[in-house]
């Protein structure tokens, strides 16, 4: 026999969008319930930092002390070079700021924290269940169906029903949700955790890029110390051979990285995703939103995707609140919010992904660099980007370019190729833009998503 409840608003997803939105919304005075078919406290495949975005929102949400108490180091200072371009150095706080700009948390200890804010705001925790159908009502979406580990069948009837299920979101296929703007990916991706550390006077997260390595590095909770490596997927062969040593000989390439956790214990096994794409997806429709990866998921290299899945769900919470009466005034706040999704997100989107091109680094966007590390106004600037303060346009617009350019060709030794390359990143923005506009929609990716768990963990 199926059992039926009533709530004003389902979320599906207890994480790092999910759990947030129902505290917001509980707290506005909704009735809420969450679906998950994991419990808590549980591990996912995720990348873990997190910037000062993220922190203001989980400040708001009464879980940062909590997440503090796992032990993670507040993170104040930055190793990062692109090739020869070092722009090193911490980045700036504002006075009334969290003295937190970033934070490394795995999330078996972040996640438990987040639906431990649901459960005080009042929220109903329904966890280990899975969604197999949505409740549909002349178009409209009015609930799901679940079932639970032992196949006990329950409806659940809402005003909304919110996708924050991650970038595989069951909620976005019954939806029929398309997506757009799609990349896929380059690089790889593969990580493992270390004890034994050497303790640094200041927590540093380290970012290194050196010919195609790309090393990714920051202490974390409970004396875990990250260390991730981003190689082309050039580079497939030799880490399906030899993942491990594909790994080191990485690690090696980053000197500070490697002094670090040489002599230290791997205390998890490694774990990274082979393939995968970024997109935008069609984030609502009626009686349904999508938040968090199930709507937006861009290339994890930079680590922003925590930090966007909280800064998403507090706008999210306003638009929901703002609109509850009536079910076409709702529908039309959603829409706004989805409007401003992807007008914020969109040049951090491209960035990322950017970031995430295998191959040399345009000599072009080296230039740039070099006069952003030559003048520390820039490179706060810079390091804005990654804490979600600065849009990348800022420091990478036309302008920027069309100086870096000027200057390659002045000097003989640079001027080779410069036009070139400069006239191709022109019309690739440019190409970018005209997609905004219109943006391309596909119902089925491109390439099947691989993930691995090398199941075995070892002394370093």
């Amino acid at each position: 026999m199926s059992v039926s409840e009533r709530f004003d608003v389902i979320v599906v997803g207890a994480r790092c969008a999910g759990s947030p939105l129902a505290t917001f919304l509980q707290r506005a005075g909704l009735s809420v319930c969450v679906v998950d078919q994991a419990e808590f406290p549980s591990d996912t495949l995720s990348t873990h930092m997190f910037q000062l975005s993220g922190i203001e929102i989980l400040q708001k949400l009464g879980a940062l002390d909590g997440i503090l108490a796992e032990g993670a180091p507040p993170i104040t200072d930055c190793y990062m070079k692109f090739e020869d371009v070092d722009l090193s150095g911490p980045p700036r706080l504002r006075p009334h700021d969290p003295k937190v700009p970033m934070l490394c948390v795995r999330r078996i200890a972040l996640d438990v924290h987040l639906v431990a804010a649901a459960r005080a705001a009042g929220v109903e925790m329904r966890l280990h269940r899975r969604v197999v159908g949505l409740i549909e009502d002349d178009g409209r979406v009015v609930g799901v169906r679940t079932v639970d580990r032992e196949g006990k069948v329950a409806t659940l009837r809402a005003d909304l029903v919110v996708g924050a299920d991650g970038r595989l979101s069951t909620i976005a296929r019954l939806t029929g949700a398309r997506r757009y703007h799609v990349t896929t990916s380059e690089r790889m991706s593969s990580w493992a955790y270390y004890r034994g550390v050497p303790k640094q006077p200041v927590a540093k997260v380290y970012y290194h890029r050196k010919g195609d390595d790309f090393v990714v590095a920051a202490p974390a909770d409970n004396g875990h110390f990250v260390a991730i490596v981003c190689p082309s997927l050039d580079e497939r062969e030799a880490y399906r051979v030899d993942g491990e040593g594909a790994y080191w000989r990485t690690i090696e390439g980053c000197a500070p990285v490697a002094e670090l956790v040489r002599g230290a214990e791997r205390v998890t096994k490694f774990r990274g995703l082979t393939r995968f794409e970024g997109f935008f997806r069609e984030a609502t429709g009626r009686g349904w939103v999508l938040a968090g990866d199930a709507g937006h998921f861009k290339d994890p290299t930079p680590g922003q995707g925590i930090s966007d899945a909280l800064r998403q769900v507090e706008k999210l919470s306003e638009a929901i609140v703002r609109g509850f009466s009536r079910p076409d005034r709702r529908d039309e706040e959603l829409r706004r919010w989805w409007r401003w999704r992807d007008a914020d997100a969109m040049q951090h989107y491209w960035f990322a992904a950017d970031i995430g091109k295998r191959g040399p680094i345009s000599p072009v966007l080296l230039e740039i660099l070099r006069g952003v590390a030559a003048n520390e106004e820039l490179r706060q600037d810079f390091l804005d980007i990654f804490l979600h303060r600065a849009y990348p346009r800022e420091v990478f617009g036309f302008g920027a370019l069309a100086m870096a350019t000027a200057r390659m060709l002045a000097d003989p030794h640079k001027r080779r190729g410069a036009l070139g390359e400069a006239a191709k990143l022109v019309a690739e923005e440019l190409g970018r833009r005209k997609q905004a506009l219109r943006p391309r929609l596909t119902e089925k990716a491109i390439v099947d998503e691989m993930q691995f768990d090398q199941q075995t963990t070892s002394a370093a």
